[in-house]
């Protein structure tokens, strides 16, 4: 794969966002002792993804996958490159199918010209895995993250929370009795939420075609003496 640029993301990068789950607070009593009574004092609970995502396991087991999908796409981008070697082989034996056959100018001409075709192909494909890549990735983080949501929520709603807040690197300081990961991840054990799995997907390799009318003649006769 072109510069091994196809890397393991940190996994903390999406989850550490600044997520927010607002949470209604039950303030009891009728309504005219309710406009009566002065606003309660708000609360809030933050929740460190990364932290509970790590005490779960989800993190080891997204940086697996994340590994055996980097393994299957540069497997496919070097099958797509012996794909694309063997396609221009064929074609320079289909022009000149015994030793000492010489080109065409059109012939050499065709063959340049795959050649580059080829190249911009590949470079598509490689490009197309990066792509995949990406895309697996912003998926799965989006399904952690949805699995683990209501769980927040449901933990927040439980401490009396006004608002709960998903700890992100702009929070210089989180006091411990506001946190609630460790509720979280209780939570998460007691009723492990629904966590599917991202397809990991093929890339698409492109075929070559070669001008018909410029391959013949195929050969021009070897000159003997």
């Amino acid at each position: 794969m072109r510069n091994n640029n196809v890397g393991i993301w940190i996994l903390s990068a999406l989850f550490c966002s600044g997520v927010l789950w607002f949470v209604g607070c039950n303030h009891g009593g009728d309504a005219g002792a309710a406009s009566e009574a002065a606003p309660p004092t708000p609360s809030v609970g933050v929740v460190n993804l990364d932290s509970v995502a790590h005490d779960l396991g989800w993190s080891d087991k997204l940086k697996a996958n994340q590994e055996a999908y980097q393994s299957q796409l540069k497997n496919e981008v070097e099958a797509a490159k012996a794909h694309y070697r063997a396609e221009f082989e064929a074609q320079q034996k289909a022009f000149a199918p015994h030793e000492g056959d010489k080109l065409t100018p059109s012939q050499t001409e065709v063959l340049r010209q795959m050649y580059g075709a080829l190249q911009q192909a590949l470079s598509a494909t490689e490009n197309q895995a990066n792509q995949a890549f990406q895309d697996y990735h912003l998926e799965s983080i989006k399904r952690y993250r949805d699995a683990l949501t209501p769980l927040a929520r449901q933990v927040a709603e439980q401490r009396k929370m006004t608002v709960a807040l998903a700890q992100s690197d702009m929070m210089l300081f989180v006091d411990p009795t506001v946190d609630l990961s460790n509720a979280v991840v209780d939570s998460a054990r007691t009723h492990p939420p629904i966590l599917t799995d991202v397809p990991m997907k093929s890339i698409q390799v492109q075929d070559i075609k070669v001008n018909p009318s410029a391959t013949l003649p195929t050969t021009v006769p070897t000159t003997k003496p």
